[in-house]
């Protein structure tokens, strides 16, 4: 590997510039990789990518002063969503400071107090630009249950400890100088096995890439198409294999974890917003509208496709037989998990970027223009029964923990739960 210049973290809000030969790795650790605490939001859209936190008793209404637990300002910008991890929420921000964004930072707060508990800045050693509605924090951040791993549109990679030790740090960008597109980047990485996974998918270095979680190191990388693409891969197993599955408008492939080598491939127009959904040996793609393809005896089956059925600027939620899916325009329509087919729709007004999640029987989504809205699902049909206008824009998805719903808006971090 050629030389890599990268940050690397000495005092809590201090970076310095390294020349180094290879990743520098501070901190290697032994253990293999955990799935947290029970309770725990590990990812973007939380276990499976489902959007499922049936588990959870979330409060069914909320207001003023009702059944919000605190809310705190955040120190800089950016739609990645929280994660929750040993009681700590995990936020990235970006563009603090009065910088242009290339001071990139990762922050932890008290699940239970909202106090902030530590927070760690660095310098962007990539493009840190992006359209004025995103930001470079834009990925959301991941955990193994024991470590951090913040991505950023910049294509910086930071794994950090649940104390906020920096272990190591590498900026892809100085490998790959022309991976970049013109709005930025927002795929959020994905733990699958022993390796981090980055999908960078944009008009100049395209690729899908395997780092290695405890030292940072490269274990593989595949070449992707040259075109934009905002999805997020997910992780499965079969077996005692882990794979991950990247989808683009060109198609999908499940790459095996520990060498990058193709599983399956698959031809078809995917979206490039939206992202998949695991349902154990079952994979649910936005794929030629809407696929779900059964992995039980090996190889990709056909379930169903529909192409009538799209995420749109969301990705689908499933509960229970049903899929749930929320348009752009506000319209949220329940699909069949048996055969694909819609159930009923119901219109609940507004723009939405934001992934809904589902606790129970009820659907929480979150509008573009701050409008926090909860729908109860029923066979037949969904009711709104509660809305509240945070009166901030929101284009992160909410995480859910110990009862208790996490959301990011464009200014602060709020806590919903039932007092």
């Amino acid at each position: 590997m050629r030389p890599n210049r990268m940050y690397v973290s000495i005092e809590p809000s201090v970076v310095v510039r390294s020349a180094v030969t290879g990743c520098l790795s501070l901190l290697l650790f032994a253990a293999v990789a955990t799935h947290g605490e029970a309770g725990d939001w590990l990812q973007f859209r939380g276990p499976d990518a489902a959007g499922n936190a049936a588990t959870q008793k979330l409060p069914t209404e909320w207001g003023p002063g009702k059944n919000v637990a605190w809310r705190v300002d955040l120190p800089g910008r950016g739609p990645a969503s929280p994660i929750v991890v040993a009681g700590r929420v995990i936020v990235t921000s970006s563009g603090s400071d009065g910088r242009q964004q290339d001071r990139v930072q990762v922050e932890a707060y008290s699940a239970a107090t909202g106090e902030r508990l530590w927070q760690r800045r660095f310098d962007a050693t990539g493009r840190p630009f992006s359209h004025p509605t995103s930001a470079n924090a834009a990925p959301t951040p991941v955990s193994d249950g024991e470590r951090i791993y913040a991505f950023f549109s910049s294509n910086d990679l930071a794994c950090l400890t649940l104390d906020g030790d920096l272990v190591w740090y590498r900026g892809l960008t100085f490998d790959h100088p022309k991976a970049a597109n013109d709005v930025g980047m927002s795929s959020s990485p994905v733990i699958a096995g022993d390796v981090v996974v980055v999908q960078i998918e944009n008009q100049g270095d395209s690729f899908v890439a395997g780092i290695d979680r405890l030292t940072g190191e490269p274990r593989w990388r595949q070449e992707r198409a040259a075109e934009a693409n905002w999805g997020s891969p997910v992780a499965f197993r079969l077996g005692e294999i882990d794979y991950c599955l990247v989808v683009s408008r060109v198609g999908a492939t499940a790459y095996r974890a520990s060498d990058g080598e193709v599983f399956w491939n698959r031809e078809g127009s995917g979206s490039s917003v939206s992202s998949s959904v695991v349902l154990g040996d079952r994979l649910l793609l936005p794929l030629d509208g809407l696929l779900l393809t059964d992995l039980s005896s090996g190889e990709p089956t056909d379930v169903w496709a529909n192409s009538r059925m799209r995420a749109s600027n969301t990705s689908p939620v499933v509960a229970g037989e049903r899929i749930y899916l929320l348009s752009g325009t506000g319209v949220l329509t329940a699909v069949n998990l048996s055969d694909g087919e819609r159930a009923w729709q119901l219109r609940v007004g507004g723009s939405y970027w934001s992934t809904p999640v589902i606790a129970g029987d009820h659907l929480y989504a979150f509008s573009e223009a701050g409008m926090a809205v909860i729908v109860k699902l029923g066979p037949d049909g969904g009711e709104v029964v509660a809305e509240y206008d945070l009166a901030e824009s929101i284009l992160a998805s909410p995480a859910v923990a110990d009862s208790a719903l996490f959301i990011r808006t464009e200014k602060a971090l709020w806590k919903f739960a039932t007092e």
